[in-house]
């Protein structure tokens, strides 16, 4: 009897998993040819993934400990899918690729019919993702210190109050893209915030679908309250708000050292995307996690591969950290990182994402015609940015940095050279090692590459935790033999990037 309903739950979810593959790859098609070719693809590649998980009894591990909790929070947020995926395929049907094909009524049934099929495997993901978390969330909890605690609390009760007033007084108007330092707010707030279909290219290849969760709860809340319109950038700042103190607190963990988690929190990206909109916060902090995953005296497998995966599906890239994935060692190393990526492939492909990966092609080549020098100087003015405000320049409508990759940032090349002393010097600690790979790949990107180095400081929150972990790890012995120095080089970088986003402020107000 067991085995009987082991198999009819296996093939509920294999059906399940099939239909959502080919459902959200029907919201990511842009013609009926490219559906065509991608449904086939996707399809098989669903069905190898699908026999796969079956055969890793992955129904066994998502039901081998049922909890009411999370199984209301799973079949809320599957609900919630369901009904955003089904408003796209309403909008696809009738406006898109297959509006001559099928009559209205029976697009109607089609849809909900399918839908709620692909929501059994919905549930299970939504579950599973669920037990991981919270199984690591109880253990880290036990963790804190009221240090931690105190710097959790007063820090979000404090951007708690910047960013509403600061939300307050701005107007919608200035909620826009590429106005203040090349930044997407807009973009990112009303599109790959909240639309769970959203689709782009390989970049960002399942951002939304991270993020959605967030909304779901916003999307509640403006149901059931009131709430003035600001509320919802608002929240937005706020949960970014959130992943940044808790990647200072990992911080802190991994080089065990308090000032580390403080240095962070006052650096100048952390405080103008602990305000402004964008994407990276959450990508950091999926980076921090699985880092401090993998460095943590416990193995924890689970989250270490849940974070790396996503990590690279808010922004791929992060996939070279790939690299330090598992700690096996030799041909066991090389099969641990194959599995996790053809996992990354196998979610991706399931999310509809066949036609966004493919779409990497279009981007293996370089960008801009900066000369080699003027590469040098955007990496400059980005390294020094990740400690400090940069100067600036107000250009009609437009906040952008003084230093466009026309001059030689004198303190972002000592910083470089510390970071690389650093390394050589602590060529053993394994966070170093993290760090300047991370730091070698940022030079690759911007120097090999020559990818976007005019708006290299736009992505300083991306490379600033490894460049200040290497500063840390080199100089903090240095600095801390000084009873009042490292308290002052706190608060200078504390005015000087207050000021700056005082400046800012205005500048918004304008709109």
């Amino acid at each position: 009897m067991r085995q009987h309903i082991k198999l009819f739950k296996d093939i509920s979810f294999f059906i399940s998993l099939l239909v959502l593959a080919l459902i959200m790859n029907l919201c990511c098609s842009t013609t009926l040819e490219a559906l065509k070719i991608s449904s086939i693809i996707t399809a098989l590649i669903t069905i190898g993934f699908g026999i796969y998980l079956v055969k890793k009894n992955f129904l066994n591990r998502v039901f081998q400990k049922l909890n009411k909790r999370k199984m209301i929070m799973s079949i809320y947020f599957s609900l919630f899918f369901g009904y955003q995926v089904f408003k796209k395929v309403r909008l696809i049907s009738q406006y898109g690729i297959l509006s001559d094909i099928l009559n209205e009524p029976f697009k109607i049934i089609m849809s909900i019919l399918l839908i709620g099929i692909s929501l059994f495997c919905v549930f299970c993901i939504c579950y599973y993702i669920l037990s991981i978390l919270t199984s690591f969330m109880k253990q880290e909890i036990k963790k804190v210190t009221k240090e931690e605690k105190n710097f959790f609390i007063i820090g979000f009760l404090i951007m708690l109050v910047i960013n509403t007033i600061w939300y307050s007084l701005i107007s919608n108007n200035a909620i826009r893209d590429d106005i203040l330092y090349s930044i997407d707010s807009y973009y990112v707030s009303f599109k790959m915030f909240p639309e769970v279909t959203w689709f782009l290219d390989f970049r960002h290849i399942f951002f939304s679908i991270l993020t959605f969760p967030f909304y779901c709860i916003f999307a509640t809340l403006r149901f059931i309250l009131p709430l003035p319109t600001y509320t919802y950038c608002l929240f937005l700042a706020m949960i970014q708000v959130i992943f940044l103190l808790l990647t200072a607190i990992m911080l802190k963990r991994i080089t065990k050292n308090k000032w580390m988690m403080y240095l962070y929190a006052f650096s100048f990206p952390t405080m103008l995307f602990g305000i402004i909109l964008e994407k990276f916060q959450l990508s950091v902090f999926l980076i921090i996690l699985f880092i401090y995953a993998r460095l943590s005296e416990k193995e924890e497998k689970e989250i270490e591969d849940l974070s790396l995966i996503c990590s690279a599906g808010a922004v791929t890239t992060s996939a070279i950290l790939g690299i330090w994935s598992n700690r096996e060692k030799g041909l066991n190393k090389i099969k641990g990182w194959l599995k996790v990526a053809l996992l990354f492939i196998g979610i991706s492909v399931v999310l509809g994402k066949w036609n966004i990966l493919i779409t990497v092609f279009d981007y293996a080549k370089t960008h801009g015609d900066l000369s080699f020098i003027n590469r040098i100087y955007g990496v400059t003015e980005l390294m020094a940015s990740s400690i400090i405000a940069p100067l600036y320049q107000i250009r009609g409508d437009v906040f952008i940095w003084q230093n466009e990759a026309n001059y030689l940032n004198i303190l972002g090349l000592i910083l470089l050279g510390l970071c690389t002393y650093s390394f050589i010097k602590n060529r053993k600690n394994k966070f170093a090692q993290i760090c300047f790979s991370w730091l070698c790949f940022m030079l690759f990107f911007f120097l090999g590459m020559n990818w976007y180095c005019y708006e290299a400081p736009l992505f300083n929150l991306y490379f600033s935790w490894a460049i200040l972990g290497l500063l840390w790890i080199g100089f903090h012995s240095i600095l801390e033999r000084y009873k009042y120095a490292l308290p002052s080089i706190l608060l200078f970088i504390i005015i000087i990037n207050s000021m700056h986003l005082i400046q800012i402020l205005k500048f918004l107000l304008r709109f």
